[in-house]
């Protein structure tokens, strides 16, 4: 289950379009998720985040829960050129022991227009500039952020149940599980392509 995201500052808020965004991409994983409402209901805003675990988990029966802050959310607009920049950081915590079993974080960026080269190109830039910093393209920014942060978790798209996460976490060096997709490929043996039992950097 995805808890509500805190924001590092204020001005990063609202949070939620992104928390959505990361139940959708999870979704198709296999894994069995909480109904972010019935988060909802046990959600505490005023605790900590601690013991919103805690509760959480004891309420939903769920013990591998994520929790996640938005770092950082720009908007930059300068006539002919704009830039959307949405950060985030994410990390599964097996409640029942207090372990985070994996962290990472992720930055999207939508960039459109450019430098102009003649008057009829500003008038197309600051078209193009402008329609960047719709509603929908700060959604897709967000739906960009989601899809990285999930892409990243190792051996997602193999888990069939939320306690089979645990498992393969578990039996993960330490060493990568905060690494990408690329570190799977070196832990495969170059000769048979067949898994290694080991890794370290």
């Amino acid at each position: 289950g995805v808890l509500p995201l805190s924001a590092a500052r204020r001005e990063y808020e609202p949070t939620q379009g992104l928390r959505k965004a990361i139940h959708a991409f999870l979704a198709p994983s296999g894994i069995e998720l909480v109904p972010l409402q019935k988060i909802d209901l046990f959600y505490k805003p005023n605790a900590s985040e601690s013991l919103n675990l805690k509760s959480i988990s004891h309420a939903t029966q769920c013990d591998t829960l994520i929790t996640g802050q938005v770092t950082d959310s720009q908007i930059h607009f300068f006539g002919v050129y704009s830039e959307i920049k949405i950060a985030a950081s994410l990390q599964i915590t097996k409640v029942s022991t207090g372990a985070v079993i994996w962290r990472a974080k992720h930055t999207a960026v939508v960039r459109d227009g450019g430098l102009p080269i003649n008057p009829i190109s500003i008038i197309g830039g600051s078209i193009s500039a402008g329609m960047n910093l719709r509603d929908e393209q700060i959604t897709r920014t967000s739906n960009d952020l989601a899809r990285g942060l999930v892409m990243a978790i190792p051996y997602l798209k193999y888990t069939d149940k939320d306690s089979d996460l645990v498992a393969k976490f578990s039996s993960v060096p330490s060493a990568i599980q905060t690494s990408c997709p690329c570190c799977r490929r070196r832990r495969r043996s170059p000769r048979t392509g067949a898994p290694l039992k080991s890794w370290s950097r």
